[in-house]
């Protein structure tokens, strides 16, 4: 069975969200680059999570506009995971690639 690609990206997103708060793999400090990465998930989990609130308190046309944002945001962070899939020394990155 097959995810939808929305439901896929936010699975990743969750699963490095995860990662995140279980702190450093192994007893050790993560690459720069995959803190950096972390830090952008942060940010755009906050982003989206600021879409969706609005989305939930808003009705008809703002409403659509808050939909349509928070869209917006998930195709971005859809689009973000897919460039950093795969960078140097994150252990996520090989999850993003599936």
């Amino acid at each position: 069975m097959r995810m939808p690609r929305a439901v896929s990206a936010t699975v990743v997103v969750l699963a490095a969200t995860a990662a995140v708060a279980a702190g450093p793999m192994h007893g050790q400090e993560p690459p720069a680059a995959c803190r950096q990465a972390m830090d952008e998930v942060r940010a755009a989990d906050a982003r989206f999570a600021e879409h969706i609130k609005r989305m939930n308190e808003t009705q008809g046309a703002e409403k659509i506009d808050a939909m349509a944002a928070a869209l917006n945001e998930l195709a971005a962070e859809h689009r973000a995971m897919h460039e950093h899939a795969g960078a140097a020394g994150c252990p996520m990155g090989h999850m993003m690639m599936h």
